[in-house]
């Protein structure tokens, strides 16, 4: 793919990062499919009560995350143009601290809908 720029500023991998964005963001707030995940995350067990296929919803968002983690790799061989096992050493600081200002609490898992009302399991 390699290094390219859109209107002569803007990197193609940051058009793809925002429509990523707003297709996950869709996802999780207007979809019974985000509702379940929510509601797993913020408590598994009840969710299970409830009637949520628990282990086959975490199964398919580990597939996700990893389809995902591999279209980071395809764009990141992409942009630098060439691939070494450690061409990523010594980011784990900065994906880290990305982590953290993008929202996740570290003391535990609680997303935006955290006080989840019975519409969130419908």
């Amino acid at each position: 793919m390699g290094p390219g720029l859109l209107l002569r500023f803007i990197p193609r991998e940051f058009v793809i990062l925002l429509a990523f964005t707003a297709l996950f963001a869709l996802l999780l707030h207007a979809t019974a499919y985000g509702r379940r995940l929510y509601a797993i995350g913020n408590n598994p067990l009840a969710a299970r009560f409830s009637g949520i296929a628990v282990d086959r919803y975490r199964l398919l968002l580990f597939i996700l995350m990893g389809t995902m983690a591999g279209l980071a790799a395809v764009l990141l061989t992409g942009r630098i143009g060439s691939t070494r096992p450690n061409i990523a050493l010594g980011w784990e600081l900065e994906a880290i601290t990305m982590v953290i200002l993008g929202g996740v609490s570290i003391a535990g898992a609680a997303g935006p809908s955290a006080a989840c009302s019975s519409r969130c399991l419908r």
